[in-house]
């Protein structure tokens, strides 16, 4: 298999530093005898060795910066994120990953007509690619919803973050048609004893819609700053993230 090849010292050594990291967090997680998270940190030294090789496996060449980006992030979601507690401490975190992904995943998207599935079928123009980019970028965001879902429904590993909400509506709370709605809830039990806090426990629904609206951010941000012509230099730096003869002056 052909190798991707590592354009520069500095990424090489970025490289060696979050798999180092990856690694270090797997032999943490199984001295804690933290199984599942041992296994994720493993997962991603593998993902982030894939992610060094898409050139050879895809012919999908990313700039530099889209590299390190992607790699920051394959760390900072699973590891920094579940195994290092961020998104339980930082609040933020999860929103902040969804939409650096999406900003990112526009940038790979524009870069799809050159791999090897899509190379010579078409001679693809600014707005073409555009719109494709786009489309992929929240294609993925769709793509990861889905795989949470499939998780939490199999093995009840509760990856769509749960949402604690004082009011519920519902067309079964409702008479006939309409729809029912209850306020200010504060206590819920089931089977006779009372949950642990105050509110009521929405399991993803809140989540999953807010990192879709934060990919979906990320996306727009990306496409806007690529088809300025009033902040170029914000548009220079969206350069950064395309190969060089990707993207028109």
């Amino acid at each position: 298999m052909q190798a991707y090849r590592l354009h520069t010292k500095g990424l090489r050594i970025f490289y060696l530093l979050v798999s180092g990291f990856c690694l270090y967090s797997a032999g943490m997680s199984f001295y804690m005898q933290r199984q599942e998270h041992g296994l994720m940190s493993l997962g991603v030294f593998f993902l982030l060795w894939g992610l060094m090789n898409l050139d050879g496996v895809l012919g999908l060449s990313l700039s530099e910066m889209s590299l390190a980006t992607a790699l920051l992030l394959a760390v900072a979601g699973p590891i920094l994120g579940t195994v290092h507690r961020f998104y339980f401490t930082y609040l933020w975190w999860d929103s902040f990953i969804h939409g650096i992904s999406g900003f990112l995943l526009v940038a790979v998207g524009f870069s799809l007509p050159e791999s090897k599935l899509m190379r010579g079928k078409a001679d693809w123009g600014f707005h073409q690619r555009m719109v494709l980019a786009f489309l992929f970028s929240m294609a993925a965001a769709s793509f990861w919803e889905l795989w949470e879902f499939m998780w939490d429904q199999l093995l009840g590993m509760d990856l769509p973050g749960d949402t604690l909400i004082t009011g519920i509506s519902s067309h079964l709370l409702g008479v006939g048609e309409g729809v029912g709605r209850i306020e200010d809830i504060r206590l819920v039990t089931i089977d006779k004893r009372p949950l642990p806090f105050e509110g009521y426990l929405d399991i993803g629904l809140i989540d999953t819609m807010m990192d879709t609206l934060s990919h979906l951010i990320g996306a727009v941000l990306f496409c806007a700053l690529a088809s300025s012509t009033r902040f170029k230099r914000l548009r220079r730096f969206t350069r950064l993230f395309i190969n060089q003869g990707v993207m028109g002056d």
